[in-house]
C-alpha cells in the first residue's frame, strides 16, 4: 500500500484511484457527449499529476494514471441514460465522505483540492476560445463536486 493510505482498505484505495475516471466520465460526459478532446486532455491531466503533487499523492496518481482511459470509458459507458450515469456516478463518489476522514488530514485536504481542479480542467477541455469561457451549464452543475463534503484545509495540529 502507498504510504499515507496504510489506514484504508484494497477497496476504499480503489474508491479513491477510480474518483478521477469517474470525475472525467461525469463532467465531460454531462452534456451527454464525452468526447475526444475531453478524454484527451482528462487523461492527460491525469498523467501530469502524477508526478506534480508531491509525495505521496504522487504515487497515488501514477496508480491513477494507469489505464486511466480504460477505467473513465468503462465508468461513462456504465449506463446509457444520462441521468442515470449522472445519478451512479454521483452516488459512487459520494462514497468517499467515508473514506477522506481516514487519511491524514493534509492528504484528504490536497486530493479533494486535486478532485475540484481535475472536475474544472474536464469541463474546460472542450469549446470555448483556448479553452476559456468553455464551462456549459449541464457541466457547472456538477463541477463543484456537491456530492463530496468539502474537506478545509488543516491547521498544523490537525498533522498530529
Amino acid at each position: 500500500m502507498i504510504e499515507g493510505f496504510e489506514q484504508i482498505t484494497h477497496e476504499e484505495f480503489a474508491q479513491l484511484r477510480d474518483a478521477l475516471p469517474m470525475i472525467a466520465a461525469l463532467i465531460g460526459g454531462a452534456d451527454g457527449n464525452f468526447d475526444a478532446k475531453e478524454r484527451y486532455w482528462a487523461e492527460k491531466i491525469a498523467n501530469i499529476y502524477s508526478f506534480s503533487k508531491g509525495e505521496p499523492l504522487d504515487d497515488f496518481f501514477k496508480k491513477v494514471a494507469d489505464h486511466f482511459s480504460v477505467r473513465a470509458d468503462a465508468v461513462y459507458r456504465h449506463h446509457e441514460d444520462l441521468e442515470e450515469r449522472n445519478q451512479f456516478l454521483s452516488e459512487e463518489l459520494a462514497k468517499l465522505n467515508d473514506i477522506f476522514p481516514k487519511l491524514k488530514p493534509m492528504d484528504a485536504y490536497k486530493l479533494y483540492r486535486s478532485f475540484l481542479k481535475f472536475a474544472e480542467e474536464v469541463a474546460q477541455a472542450s469549446g470555448g476560445i483556448f479553452r476559456m469561457g468553455s464551462i456549459d451549464a449541464n457541466e457547472a452543475k456538477w463541477i463543484k463536486l456537491p456530492m463530496i463534503k468539502p474537506i478545509p484545509k488543516p491547521t498544523s495540529t490537525d498533522e498530529a
